[in-house]
C-alpha cells in the first residue's frame, strides 16, 4: 500500500477501487481484497459501493505524515513500538558485539536509541565506556528502568531532542539502529552536526543498516 501511494490518493476523500486501480496500474479485484483486509484492522474505511477512505490510523501512511507526532499523541501505541524495538535490539545486539570492537571507544552515543536497550547491552560488556542515549522526550522518559536493569544507568547521559535538528556532541562512536523510514526530506536535516556511518561487518559481509562509526 505504501509503495502504491494509496493513502496519498485518499488524502482528499473516498475513492472507488476501480479508480484507485486505474491510477496505480493494478488489477481491481486483488487490490479490493487487500483494501478490505486492511479495512478490517482499521487502516481504511469501506463505503458502498466498493469505495474506501482513510481512517485516523491510515492517515499516517501518507508520505507527508508525521509518525513521531502520532506517537506523542498516542502514548500507548508508542509503548508498543518501544517494546518492539527493545525486542529487536535484544535479538541483534550480540551479533554486533561479536563483530565490532566497542571497547576501543570512550563514549558511545545511540541516536534514536529508544529506551536504551541497545546501548545498555553494549555498555554491559564494555565497562570502561560511557554512553549517551538520545531520543525524543516522551521516549527517553521510559529509559530509567531499562538502564537500571543492566546496571549501567550511572554511566549513561540521557538527552532528549530530535536528531533531525541536532545530536549531542562528545561521543567518539555514534550508533543509529532505529528506523529512519519516517525521516523528513534531506533538506530538513542539513543543519545537523555532520553524520557518519560505518558499514558493520557481519560474518564477513558489510551492512550499513545498523551501526555507525566514529566521527
Amino acid at each position: 500500500m505504501a509503495e502504491l501511494g494509496i493513502a496519498d490518493l485518499l488524502r482528499d476523500g473516498d475513492r472507488s477501487v476501480k479508480d484507485l486501480a486505474a491510477v496505480t496500474g493494478t488489477t481491481v479485484e486483488p487490490l479490493y481484497r487487500v483494501l478490505r483486509a486492511l479495512a478490517s484492522i482499521g487502516v481504511f474505511d469501506e463505503h458502498d459501493p466498493r469505495r474506501f477512505s482513510l481512517t485516523p490510523i491510515g492517515e499516517f501512511l501518507r508520505t507527508d505524515a508525521d509518525v513521531w507526532e502520532y506517537r506523542r499523541a498516542h502514548p500507548r501505541d508508542g509503548e508498543v513500538f518501544d517494546a518492539a524495538m527493545r525486542t529487536l535490539a535484544a535479538a541483534d545486539v550480540q551479533a554486533r558485539i561479536s563483530v565490532y570492537d566497542f571497547g576501543r571507544h570512550r563514549v558511545i552515543a545511540d541516536i534514536g536509541g529508544g529506551t536504551g536497550a541497545n546501548l545498555a547491552s553494549i555498555l554491559a560488556v564494555v565497562p570502561q565506556a560511557r554512553g549517551i542515549l538520545f531520543d525524543q522526550p516522551h521516549v527517553v522518559a521510559g529509559a530509567g528502568s531499562v538502564l537500571a536493569a543492566t546496571d549501567v544507568a550511572d554511566r549513561v547521559e540521557v538527552a532528549a531532542g530530535s536528531f533531525f535538528e541536532s545530536v549531542p556532541a562528545g561521543a567518539d562512536l555514534y550508533l543509529n539502529a532505529g528506523p529512519l523510514a519516517a525521516r523528513p526530506s534531506p533538506a530538513a536535516s542539513v543543519g545537523s552536526p555532520r553524520r557518519c556511518r560505518v558499514s558493520q561487518r557481519r560474518s564477513e559481509r558489510r551492512s550499513a543498516t545498523d551501526c555507525s562509526c566514529s566521527c
